[in-house]
């Protein structure tokens, strides 16, 4: 079985979208497991902010590092050996290749 831990300020929309389609599927067939972190658990103040302004100025919002690494050290934790996957823009597209190769050896490793 893979185990998913996702970091979110949503974690109850990622549960509703799991419980329809193939990831609900999954789910019920003991496939996968899904977990979420709430990252506002995480926040610097009362008032749950977890963001900040971009350095040097601009326009939008970006994720607080002290609350990121936050969520992330008690996720990882649980899990010490996981791999940890970081969605981004300037990122790689995560193919099905990639995806089949982090399941090839989480499989390899006994890590699932």
């Amino acid at each position: 079985m893979l185990n998913f831990h996702v970091l979110s300020i949503f974690p109850e929309l990622l549960r509703q979208f799991a419980s329809h389609g193939l990831l609900s599927r999954a789910l019920e067939q003991g496939l996968i497991s899904l977990s979420t972190t709430q990252l506002r658990e995480f926040a610097i103040n009362t008032h749950g902010q977890i963001d900040d302004s971009p350095y040097g100025g601009g326009s939008g919002m970006i994720l607080r590092p002290e609350a990121a690494v936050a969520a992330l050290e008690k996720a990882r934790a649980k899990s010490p050996k996981s791999k940890v996957i970081l969605f981004s823009p300037k990122g790689k597209t995560l193919s099905q290749a990639e995806a089949q190769r982090f399941v090839d050896q989480a499989t390899e490793s006994g890590e699932t």
